[in-house]
């Protein structure tokens, strides 16, 4: 890894929303209305070591460019949209250069959208879109412990009929993997075969998270490991001592008597 970039990184974008008329006569004019849309991100940088948790919240607008934007010490927390329902561009960076802080470090980011949307008798609805995860482990701990995961549903609560899809790349001790580069479309659908609209529910989401640790004793200001315990012949000098001390104390006592 570089010494500064974005080792880890998600881009959700080219959200599409498609009806398809299921009449036989193929009469039906297929529609659906969104009633309902929102979309919000998080990021977080948390260190329990060094008595620090910063946070920022991310609002999107529909037609307008936000960013989000946060740094602490070696690390960088970026979500970016250009306003363009349903896209995001989330990254962590970490600047090699910065010394790394002592203890236990947690970088974290979270986007979500919602909608809800209302479909016309007799359609099916596809929502469709592209996902990008990247993580370049080279220069990771194998102690790291580092996440993403993408998740969309549509739900029809009114029929209990659902379709989702989950994607999650993890690298830990428990499941150790030195990069990943995954870049492919997705798709969930649901059919309306009623004579009557329906209304869907529309989440999608993606998490990145890293979390990492340096030993205490790097940081300059903390006072180091504690002293190390003794090994085993240590341990058996040691007692040969002792009983050499016992042995001239009882002399000591018959010669005093």
């Amino acid at each position: 890894m570089a010494a500064t970039g974005n080792a880890l990184s998600s881009t959700i974008g080219n959200l599409r929303y498609t009806v398809i008329d299921l009449t036989a006569d193929g009469g039906n004019v297929p529609s659906y209305t969104l009633s309902a849309e929102s979309a919000g991100g998080y990021g977080s940088l948390y260190n329990w070591e060094q008595g620090y948790n910063v946070s920022s919240r991310l609002t999107v607008l529909p037609g307008r460019a936000t960013a989000n934007h946060l740094q602490r010490g070696p690390f960088t927390v970026s979500q970016t949209t250009n306003g363009t329902a349903g896209d995001i561009n989330a990254s962590v960076g970490w600047n090699r250069n910065v010394p790394f802080p002592a203890g236990s470090t947690q970088v974290t980011t979270w986007f979500s959208y919602h909608s809800e949307i209302t479909v016309s008798a007799g359609t099916a609805l596809v929502i469709s879109g592209h996902v990008a995860q990247y993580f370049d482990g080279a220069d990771s701990n194998s102690q790291d412990r580092v996440e993403s995961a993408f998740s969309a549903w549509l739900n029809d609560f009114q029929t209990g009929s659902s379709s989702s899809i989950y994607r999650r790349h993890l690298s830990s001790v428990d499941a150790p993997l030195a990069n990943w580069n995954d870049s492919s479309n997705f798709a969930v659908t649901l059919t309306n075969n009623t004579s009557a609209e329906l209304s869907f529910v529309f989440n999608m989401d993606q998490r990145l998270s890293w979390s990492m640790n340096a030993p205490l004793d790097a940081n300059p200001t903390d006072p180091g490991p504690v002293n190390p315990v003794p090994e085993p012949s240590t341990y058996a000098m040691l007692g040969a001592g002792l009983a050499l001390l016992g042995g001239l104390a009882r002399r000591r006592n018959r010669r005093a008597t």
